[in-house]
């Protein structure tokens, strides 16, 4: 039965025939303006997408424009910066229910752990796999255990090493279809072991290294990168959708010094409507009239001279620059501020609305470095602590976290009258608030005990503290008017 929209029966005709849903996208329509523009376009499925010679090429490049292309360099170093700092502490907390109690155990155990992350340099390798992960699209580290150590401390370690190293050279004689490079996977799909290269493929032209990869578990190896499509096993440069725009903003600045030292060598120029053959001098194109400094010359008859205006850089040249440096660092949750360090257009609001989804993409950053790199450290770190240090437990009987430093306020007091409130209604803690500034808020605590016992036994009162000198009461030192 066929019924018309307000619920009506239609009559039935045999020659009726089944109606067809026209509905499509422009985008989607074969041919057109854009065809040339598309026509790039693929189906791979992520790994094959990004397969190792596509990467290969992506991190050569992008290694190139960072070397020799200064915004690069300083957006990638721009990035470590904010996302590593000085690095994260941790914070080790007692499980509920586990036994252990809040005490000098625990804050040894984040004492110690803290003093190991010092002593390998954690807070600069995190700085190299983020720089790594930027412009290769992947920071990859691998822990082992280190010969020299300091007494009663963990022998683990961690390297960094390239992209390029993690690779199976089985994988290209034996060619699977959609298998990451490099990765074997379990059954439920996740990474169970690793292959990296004993030495780097680009050691030198003339030194021949046995092509040979070390397997490795996947619980010492460290894998930081973008998962930008569901399945993807390698990273893709941070920097990718930029590269055109930093080739194109170097090209543009060259062509703009060029053609300002070819006005500026070119110290003038001679122009006639006469013709050259039969004309009243004979000067021929090209020919070069030299003349001393200060002295007055005479022209050939019929000719005049003229001076080459500079015209580079044009009008556009600063407009030009911004929306590029803009647009690269879009791709990057980067305001142009950060990006061209240049916040002379700025002010506090726009500046403070600008850097909120900057902080946001930060604070990702930092989440996936705590999951995919500095879990598996803690958990490694651990399973020899429980050996070497007495009373500590499984990694299981306590939770922890990572206190990152924070960065400079751009308006310290708000920030302060806000951290003020939210701790008078208990929606956040001393250690949160100190360890975002990298402090240990019992060290600071007991600090303050100590300084304030000191500010008892003297006798100051805030007045004298906050002075900067102390107030006079010599009533014989007044002036004569004074006393009067």
């Amino acid at each position: 039965m066929i019924v018309d929209q307000h619920g009506r029966e239609l009559p039935s005709s045999p020659t009726r025939s089944r109606a067809h849903i026209r509905g499509t996208y422009d985008a989607a329509q074969p041919g057109g303006q854009l065809q040339k523009h598309w026509s790039a376009v693929d189906w791979f499925s992520p790994n094959v997408g990004a397969n190792p010679n596509v990467r290969r090429q992506l991190r050569s490049r992008s290694r190139y424009e960072v070397a020799n292309n200064a915004y690069a360099s300083g957006i990638v170093s721009t990035i470590a910066n904010y996302v590593v700092g000085t690095g994260p502490r941790v914070r080790f907390i007692a499980q509920p229910g586990s036994g252990v109690r809040v005490g000098k155990l625990l804050k040894d155990l984040t004492a110690r752990f803290n003093d190991w992350a010092w002593d390998i340099e954690l807070p600069r390798k995190l700085h190299t796999m983020q720089r790594s992960k930027s412009t290769d699209g992947e920071g990859l580290g691998m822990m082992f255990t280190r010969q020299k150590i300091k007494r009663n401390q963990v022998s683990l370690g961690l390297r960094t090493f390239e992209a390029e190293m993690l690779t199976n050279p089985q994988d290209f004689t034996f060619f699977v279809l959609d298998k990451p490079e490099g990765i074997d996977l379990g059954p439920d799909g996740l990474p169970e072991t690793y292959h990296v290269l004993k030495h780097h493929p680009g050691g030198g032209l003339f030194v021949v290294y046995p092509v040979d990869a070390v397997k490795i578990p996947a619980a010492m190896i460290t894998h930081w990168y973008d998962e930008q499509r569901p399945g993807l096993q390698r990273g893709l440069p941070e920097i990718l959708p930029a590269l055109p725009m930093f080739a194109m903003l170097r090209r543009y600045t060259a062509a703009v010094v060029t053609a300002a030292e070819t006005a500026a060598d070119m110290a003038a120029v001679m122009e006639t409507n006469l013709p050259i053959e039969g004309g009243p001098a004979s000067v021929a194109p090209g020919d070069i009239i030299e003349w001393e400094k200060g002295h007055i010359t005479a022209l050939p008859e019929g000719f005049k001279l003229s001076q080459l205006r500079a015209e580079q850089p044009g009008a556009q040249h600063e407009t030009f620059i911004r929306c590029m440096v803009r647009e690269i660092g879009r791709c990057l949750d980067m305001p142009y501020a950060v990006a061209a360090m240049d916040a002379s257009g700025h002010n506090y609001s726009s500046m403070r609305g600008d850097w909120q989804a900057f902080f946001a993409s930060i604070q990702q950053r930092r989440g996936n470095c705590e999951h995919q790199v500095l879990d598996k450290i803690v958990e490694a770190w651990m399973e020899e602590a429980k050996y070497l240090y007495p009373g500590v437990k499984d990694l299981e009987d306590y939770e922890y976290a990572f206190d990152w430093p924070d960065w400079e306020p751009i308006d310290g007091l708000k920030d302060a009258e806000e951290a003020q409130m939210k701790l008078a209604n208990r929606l956040t803690t001393y250690a949160r608030e100190y360890g975002r500034r990298g402090l240990n808020w019992e060290d600071e605590f007991r600090q303050q005990a100590i300084e304030q016992e000191l500010i008892e036994e003297l006798g100051l009162t805030p007045s004298a503290l906050m002075s900067p000198t102390a107030p006079d009461t010599n009533e014989d030192a007044k002036a004569p008017e004074e006393k009067a």
